[in-house]
């Protein structure tokens, strides 16, 4: 049986993962934008 912290824990490893996505998915388009120029 998981703990609450256990569950605190993988909560917040979601959240940072999804951060993790959404900042590359911004750092492609920054780079796709620089390459236009």
């Amino acid at each position: 049986m998981k703990t609450k912290a256990q569950n605190e824990f993988l909560k917040q490893r979601r959240q940072y993962e999804k951060q993790l996505k959404e900042k590359a998915k911004n750092d492609e388009l920054s780079l796709l934008e620089k390459l236009e120029w």
